[in-house]
């Protein structure tokens, strides 16, 4: 099923699940900005949204997500690694989100995943498998996070270059980034 999404460059649709996640999203986070209580704003035209495009199939995807420095306040659905499949680039940094940080598993498209300056309390085991494509990491001042290692499972990943974990509670080495 997919939703149909009107946009000022052309017709095109996003998966129902991408739109539900937004949805679920919109109702978990607080202080976004107005227009996504626009009912007649497209999700695609959100603030801080971009949508790609598969010319095929005539179809958008949610691409990225950039909330950074809105204070933002309360939690990240947990589902996001099975509704937001080609999201490449997430910036929810500089805000005052909490609770538990999703897994970002088998998000294979994810490029940068930027957490930094929030409250979230713990990461989960699998939070960063299957994540070949991710370049850069941000999870600087967590510092309610409970004590963590870094997956092992990342340390094989080549494109991964930056990594800032600064107060963040992790315990251990970052074999193979040092």
């Amino acid at each position: 099923m997919c939703v149909r999404v009107l946009s000022n460059n052309n017709d095109s649709e996003i998966s129902h699940k991408e739109a539900e996640y937004l949805l679920k999203f919109k109702e978990a986070v607080h202080n976004l900005p107005s227009n996504w209580f626009d009912n007649d704003t497209v999700m695609c035209d959100w603030v801080g949204v971009v949508c790609g495009y598969f010319p095929a199939t005539n179809f958008r995807y949610i691409e990225k997500i950039q909330l950074n420095s809105r204070h933002l306040n309360g939690t990240i659905p947990s589902d996001i690694n099975k509704s937001l499949v080609n999201l490449r680039y997430f910036d929810l940094g500089n805000n005052s989100l909490s609770g538990h940080l999703p897994s970002f598993s088998n998000l294979s498209y994810l490029q940068y995943l930027y957490l930094s300056y929030n409250n979230f309390i713990s990461i989960p085991h699998d939070c960063l498998c299957g994540l070949e494509n991710l370049e850069l990491f941000d999870l600087r001042y967590n510092t309610n996070l409970s004590s963590w290692t870094f997956p092992t499972n990342l340390n094989t990943n080549s494109r991964l270059t930056i990594i800032n974990l600064e107060n963040t509670n992790l315990i251990g080495l970052l074999a193979g980034y040092l």
